[in-house]
C-alpha cells in the first residue's frame, strides 16, 4: 500500500499537468480566467486576513490597513477582470512579437541589399528566410488572435505529451516509496 501511495503522490502533479494541457487545448482563455480567479481569491483572502488583523490588534497600523485595502482591491480586480486583462496583454505581446520580427526582417533586407551593392549575389536561403520572416511578422501583427491561440494550443499539446511521458516513465519503477521525512526512494527496472 505504501508503494502505491508513493506512485500516486508522484503521479498527482503529472495528472494535473495533463489536465492543464487538455484545458489549454480546449480553450486557453478558460485557463487564463481560472488562473486569474484563483489569484484573485488568494489576494482577497490575504486582504481579509490583514483587515481582520488590523481590527483585532486594536493598534492603529496604517501599513496593515493599506495592505489590506490594496490586496482586497487587487483581488477583486483579478477575480472580476483578470482573464480579460491577461488576454489583452497576450494580444499586445503577440503584436510586439510581430513588430520585433518586422524589425529583424527589415535589417535582414538591408543586409541583402548591401550584399547586392557589393556585387555579391544573395543565396536562395537568405531570400527564403527574408520572405518567411516578413510573412511571420505580418501574420503576428494582423492575425494576432490566431497566432496567440496557436501558440497556446502548442503549449497545451506539449504539456499533454510531457505529462503522458512522465506517467509512462513512472511505471518503469519497480518500487516507489515516500519516507517519513517526505523524501522519495525508488528502484527502476533494468532496461535491456
Amino acid at each position: 500500500m505504501k508503494e502505491f501511495k508513493g506512485k500516486a503522490a508522484l503521479m498527482a502533479p503529472m495528472v494535473i499537468k495533463l489536465i492543464f494541457g487538455i484545458m489549454m487545448i480546449i480553450d486557453y482563455k478558460m485557463v487564463f480566467d481560472l488562473i486569474m480567479n484563483i489569484a484573485g481569491i488568494i489576494f482577497v483572502v490575504l486582504g481579509l486576513v490583514n483587515l481582520v488583523g488590523y481590527f483585532k490588534d486594536g493598534k492603529i497600523s496604517t501599513a496593515k490597513l493599506t495592505s489590506a485595502i490594496i490586496l482586497l482591491g487587487l483581488g477583486l480586480v483579478l477575480f472580476v477582470a483578470g482573464g480579460t486583462i491577461l488576454k489583452a496583454l497576450n494580444d499586445f505581446l503577440t503584436i510586439i512579437l510581430g513588430v520585433i520580427l518586422l524589425i529583424i526582417a527589415v535589417a535582414q533586407l538591408q543586409m541583402v541589399l548591401d550584399l547586392k551593392k557589393m556585387g555579391l549575389k544573395p543565396g536562395i536561403f537568405e531570400i527564403i528566410s527574408l520572405v518567411v520572416l516578413f510573412a511571420l511578422a505580418i501574420i503576428a501583427i494582423v492575425a494576432h488572435n490566431t497566432v496567440s491561440k496557436t501558440l497556446w494550443l502548442v503549449v497545451g499539446v506539449i504539456l499533454c505529451v510531457n505529462a503522458v511521458l512522465d506517467i509512462v516513465s513512472l511505471f518503469g519503477f519497480k518500487k516507489v516509496e515516500i519516507n517519513e521525512d517526505g523524501t522519495i526512494e525508488g528502484e527502476a527496472e533494468e532496461i535491456k
